[in-house]
């Protein structure tokens, strides 16, 4: 991961490379295991899948510094909280609950 004179980390596809499976979740700053089987998997470059909304689908990406915005039909920003190699966190709202997802890598 580079740094960009803002202070906004911009991540690369290459650094989400891969799947990631959940270890915790949080809804509102709250432990949730509701969400034990989710996992987010980055593929070719501007394409993630992930089971958050129910059955796995895949949407189209762009990563914007610390964001992925998720487009398609259920558009989502999801923001990078934190990202080493084998772990990532990742924080997004879903109808006004704010979720926290602490990911590692498969």
């Amino acid at each position: 991961m580079s740094s960009c004179s803002s202070n906004t980390t911009q991540v690369n596809y290459e650094d989400l490379s891969g799947r990631w499976d959940i270890i915790h979740a949080s809804r509102d700053g709250k432990l949730t295991h509701t969400l034990e089987n989710l996992y987010f998997s980055f593929g070719v470059v501007g394409t993630m899948e992930h089971n958050l909304l129910g059955n796995p689908k895949m949407f189209e990406i762009e990563i914007e510094g610390d964001k992925i915005i998720q487009k398609g039909t259920d558009p989502m920003i999801h923001k990078i909280e934190s990202l080493t190699d084998q772990m990532l966190v990742l924080s997004t709202d879903i109808q006004e609950m704010h979720f926290v997802f602490e990911l590692q890598r498969n």
